[in-house]
């Protein structure tokens, strides 16, 4: 029988850590191997140590049959979901964080566009931007921070244009992901802004 892999089956199951599991039984070091089958236990704490877990001697022995007949399917199977969920949260920090990263490129290059515009006075920069913007298909983040920190810089006419392109789009539809972000309201602070400079 596989008592080791049963009992760490059971433990990852019901919530309970090594160091619940052992309380004052065995050490985490020793339940550590046993799970591990490593060492053996004697029938006296085994008992103790199921009973802790609140499962019967019956059941324990059939999952722990089960675990001779498939020796680790069931622990790969929970091995692999923790390393997914482990991958998963990951992948979802390093995204938050390459997100700020682009956030604050993307604020200091504009502030530096912006600068170029104020220092140069170039009509043909701005008109670059607008012709730029004006070609956009939806609206985001990105696209209203750069429409906000470039608008007191824009026409009177482009300004218009833009509110009444990007304030007749349609709403972001969720089943189809056509919009990357909340549509509705990045439109209603595209309106605020161009309200406040109108």
């Amino acid at each position: 029988m596989k008592i080791g892999k049963a009992l760490k089956y059971i433990r990852i199951r019901k919530g309970f850590t090594q160091k619940e599991v052992a309380g004052n039984i065995v050490t985490v070091s020793f339940l550590s191997k046993l799970e591990n089958e490593k060492t053996n236990i004697s029938f006296d704490l085994l008992i103790k140590l199921i009973d802790r877990m609140g499962v019967g001697i019956e059941e324990f022995i059939d999952l722990s049959k089960n675990f001779e007949e498939t020796p680790s399917s069931l622990m790969n199977v929970i091995e692999e979901i923790e390393r997914q969920v482990t991958t998963k949260q990951c992948i979802e920090e390093n995204t938050r964080v390459k997100l700020q990263e682009f956030h604050c490129s993307l604020a200091s290059l504009t502030e530096k566009i912006i600068s170029c515009i104020k220092n140069t006075g170039s009509g043909f920069l701005v008109e670059e931007i607008q012709n730029c913007i004006i070609e956009w298909d939806y609206i985001g983040h990105v696209e209203v921070l750069l429409f906000s920190l470039f608008a007191p810089y824009a026409s009177d006419d482009f300004r218009l244009l833009i509110k009444e392109r990007f304030l007749k789009l349609h709403e972001y539809n969720r089943s189809t992901k056509e919009y990357p972000f909340d549509h509705l309201r990045l439109t209603a602070l595209l309106q605020k802004r161009i309200d406040s400079i109108s």
